[in-house]
């Protein structure tokens, strides 16, 4: 939001000095100038409220905000990128299903394998262990019709899904 605020003051502010140069040089009536001005400036602050309307209630993740440093060394870039992948795939079903989910289901299969279940063999038996839930997120395969707008697991239920992976194997 404040992007767009601060591209919508940018605007304005050229907007004036253009004006003002146009005003001053009398090479166009100054009636014509005003109208001009008036009409960009309205047609600015139009175009910033859509976009405040538009992104009302969105939950997007901070890209900026990264996890914190813990004894003075910077996390691993692959951590990094599972921390975006995460915030990401919370916030969008789609971007769960494109960068969370074949993570998640290349630990599912690790931690069935550590149990004993073959998954390409034992798919039954693989749910049956994993329950409805993890078995839905972890094995589903292909592209799924989530829109957009679809939120993703809570990171309270990916949490959730993780300690039961956690236990499958213990």
């Amino acid at each position: 939001m404040r992007r767009h605020l601060r591209g919508v003051i940018e605007l304005l502010v050229l907007a004036t000095l253009a004006a003002a140069g146009l005003y001053l040089n009398g090479a166009i009536s100054h009636e014509t100038v005003v109208r001009a001005y008036v009409l960009f400036c309205c047609a600015a602050v139009v175009f910033f409220f859509i976009q405040v309307i538009r992104h009302i209630g969105d939950q997007v993740p901070n890209r900026a905000r990264r996890p914190e440093r813990r004894g003075g060394d910077e996390l691993p870039g692959e951590l990094v990128a599972i921390a975006d992948s995460l915030r990401a795939g919370s916030a969008s079903r789609p971007d769960f299903d494109r960068s969370v989910r074949p993570m998640l289901r290349e630990i599912t299969a690790d931690r069935l394998t550590r149990a004993g279940v073959d998954l390409a063999r034992e798919r039954p038996r693989a749910e049956e262990l994993l329950g409805p839930k993890l078995a839905e997120m972890a094995l589903q395969e292909g592209p799924t019709h989530a829109g957009v707008q679809e939120r993703g697991p809570r990171p309270a239920e990916i949490a959730e899904l993780l300690d039961r992976l956690v236990e499958l194997a213990s």
